[in-house]
This record gives C-alpha cells, structure tokens and sequence, in this order.
C-alpha cells in the first residue's frame, strides 16, 4: 500500500513522478508540434480531397451505395458485390431467398443492412441496398 508523498515539483501525490507535471509537458509538447514547421502538412492528404475522391468511387457501383451511413458497410458491399459478381455463391454470404419472391435473395449486411438480387436468369443481378426496416416492408402481409 503506497502514500501520498511530496515531488520536487511540490505536487503531492501516489506513484514514481508527479502526474500533473507528466500531463502539463505533453500537452506542451503537443501544442508545440501543431505550431512547428508546416512542411510536414505536405506529406498528409487533404481531407477534402480524400473525402472528393471517396464521392468518386461511387460512380463505379452497380447500384447506389451512397446512402449507407458508414465507409465500413460501404466496403462490404463492394466485397460482396465483387464476389457475387466474379461467381461466388450467395451461400457463403449467408444469403436466403424470400419466402414471397423465390427469384430474389436477401444477403445480410450488417445487422441493420440487406443486399437484394435477383436470379431470374441464374447469375444472381444486384437489385438495391436497403435497410432492415425497409427490407421488412416489402413483404406482403407482413406488417
């Protein structure tokens, strides 16, 4: 069990060195780099141009992903996409045809997500992304 002694610095306190001290230096130290030199602010990417290029992966989509609310959904699609598309079965995706519609399978994306193809012709073609709350609506008799 330690006590409370006395630093150099005259703080009181428990441990090897005094906390406040240790705190006030880095929080020195960290304003001090943020006013240093600009040069390496060259090296970082822009955030706007990061979020520009981010808009233009969009265009490249088969449906719309753009409403999903985060990056990491957004690039689950894709895999999905990308897999399905290279001949992948829906299967390993957890994907299940609906009861209503048994040419259209529903893939999980997320808990809150779902991905709808449509496999009239036999390859599975992306139909839409949307919501659970959404997805659920479009069952008949289902309310």
């Amino acid at each position: 069990m330690s006590r409370k002694k006395t630093f150099p610095c005259g703080h009181n306190g428990k441990g090897r060195f005094c906390h406040h001290c240790a705190a006030l230096k880095a929080s020195e130290g960290a304003s001090n780099a943020g006013k240093g030199d600009t040069s390496s602010s060259k090296d970082e990417p822009d955030p706007a141009e990061d979020k520009e290029a981010w808009r233009e992966t969009f265009e490249q989509d088969p449906i719309p992903l753009a409403h999903l609310p985060n990056k990491g959904l957004v690039r689950k699609a894709r895999v999905i996409l990308e897999e399905i598309g290279k001949g992948a079965p829906w299967h390993q995706f957890n994907g299940k045809r609906l009861q209503h519609d048994r040419n259209v399978v529903s893939i999980p994306l997320g808990r809150r997500y779902r991905i709808l193809f449509r496999t009239d012709d036999g390859a599975p073609q992306p139909v839409e992304v949307m919501s659970h709350e959404s997805y659920n609506g479009t069952k008949p008799g289902r309310r």
